[in-house]
């Protein structure tokens, strides 16, 4: 997702447009994840739950941007609109039966202790993104600028690669999650997935293959001017390392202030 998200080409065609047209720009980001399917404790699910089927009719907290609902809307289950305050009441409670989210951000906040199983479909990616004011930016002096930048750049890179740490040590994704994991600790099924039961996941929900579930995105997107930028995002993503500590940030926030 780092990779992707801030290269060069990127940033020209998609980012340096967003940030004409909303005077804000990407300034940092955290750890990149993949996104998965968790289920609550009392969920009327299989017992080792790994295809869309298995979830078919459940209510599923979405994260609140229009791809996760168009997804689990696909997948045959109800997306619920929740604040991720309120999830884990929803949880222990019965008003969700799931939720989508990244396994960190499962763990970190405490709803481990309401999963009973994770289904590793990793149907998606999530990347929190901090922003900054591309005039706020500007006024810095060229010193100043260049420090910020450098930091910054530093530590998305940083973070970037824990990634794959974060995900198999701290929070355990594996069938049989290591001990002191987040998943071990709290007792969860994790269900790793062959690729054809991943596939059953991806392919409802593929854009370059059901592009008309996106026409509303791509239509603010090409507003921007930006009409290709998916057909660039697609091949770019399948061009990163393999490992997140091979990756490098080549193009920063501070190549294009002056586009802007």
């Amino acid at each position: 997702m780092t990779y992707t998200l801030f290269n060069e080409a990127i940033w020209n065609e998609y980012w340096v447009p967003f940030a004409k047209k909303y005077n804000i720009i990407p300034f940092a980001a955290s750890v990149p994840y993949f996104r998965q399917i968790f289920i609550g404790v009392d969920a009327p699910v299989p017992k080792n739950a790994r295809i869309p089927s298995d979830i078919q009719g459940l209510e599923i907290r979405r994260t609140f941007s229009r791809v996760p609902s168009i997804s689990i809307d696909e997948w045959g289950a109800v997306p619920v609109n929740l604040s991720w305050g309120d999830t884990l009441q929803g949880l222990r409670t019965g008003v969700v039966s799931g939720l989508e989210t990244g396994s960190a951000a499962l763990i970190a906040y405490g709803m481990a202790e309401a999963t009973s199983q994770a289904i590793i479909n990793n149907w998606g990616f999530g990347h929190s993104v901090l922003w900054a004011r591309v005039d706020f930016l500007k006024e810095l002096s060229e010193k100043n600028q260049r420090v910020v930048a450098d930091t910054t750049r530093t530590l998305t890179e940083e973070a970037t690669h824990l990634a794959d740490e974060v995900a198999n040590k701290r929070a355990g994704i594996a069938s049989s999650p290591p001990e002191g994991s987040g998943f071990a600790k709290n007792d969860v099924q994790v269900n790793t997935l062959s690729e054809n039961e991943r596939q059953q996941w991806r392919e409802p929900v593929d854009p370059m293959k059901n592009p008309t579930l996106y026409q509303k995105n791509q239509r603010e997107v090409a507003a921007l001017g930006a009409e290709g930028i998916y057909d660039r995002i697609w091949a770019t993503a399948r061009q990163s390392p393999e490992s997140s500590s091979d990756i490098t940030i080549d193009s920063w926030w501070d190549d294009h202030l002056d586009k802007i």
